[in-house]
């Protein structure tokens, strides 16, 4: 980890792309290994530091490919502060309302983040998504369900760790969403998602 003493020292180091952040994490890959793991700080005051960890700790479980997008910033939404976590759900429940919030089956096949615009939704609603999974059967049977659809897609992963289909899915978490969509953070806000990561070495 290293800490910036400026923010153009950090900015050397992350690019241009990170004006907007304070804190960044880079994992690469070589041969189904981890093989660079690095996080800069910008400002340590905005307690970025758990949200870049946990994209550490989740490559160390899941060593062979980039999780998907949603996966990712989901989990490590739980790791952030608790202020944090109510603007990301109020961006959500604002999404809500506007109807500008993505069909899961939209979410799930990202491989990238959506444009500047949609990024409240994006970052709320794949935290409202993990803990709604979470929610259901535990941290352990959620990363077992994202391996599960990394070795056979989702509506294999669902069926073998859920017992539901996207559509099945889909209803459920929009009927908890839209009864909790209050702007106050409804995500698990444990930190046990991250943790149990680990644990599964």
């Amino acid at each position: 980890m290293v800490i910036h003493p400026t923010a153009a020292s950090y900015l050397a180091e992350v690019g241009s792309a990170g004006r907007s952040t304070v804190a960044s994490a880079l994992v690469q890959r070589e041969a189904g290994r981890i093989a660079l793991r690095r996080i800069d700080v910008r400002d340590t005051s905005h307690g970025a530091f758990g949200h870049e960890l946990a994209h550490v700790v989740l490559a160390d479980r899941f060593t062979r490919e980039p999780l998907p997008r949603w996966v990712d910033e989901g989990i490590a939404i739980l790791a952030d502060s608790a202020d944090k976590q109510r603007r990301h759900a109020r961006d959500f429940a604002e999404a809500l309302s506007n109807r500008a919030e993505f069909r899961l089956v939209e979410l799930v096949a990202m491989e990238d983040y959506p444009p500047a615009g949609r990024w409240g939704a994006f970052y709320g609603q794949s935290a409202s998504l993990v803990s709604f999974l979470v929610q259901q059967a535990g941290e352990q049977q959620f990363l077992d369900f994202v391996a599960a659809a990394l070795e056979s897609g989702y509506q294999q992963g669902l069926r073998e760790t859920y017992d539901m289909s996207i559509a099945q899915l889909e209803r459920r978490w929009r009927t908890h969403a839209q009864r909790n969509s209050t702007g106050e953070p409804q995500f698990a806000t444990s930190r046990r998602v991250g943790e149990s990561a680990v644990a599964l070495d």
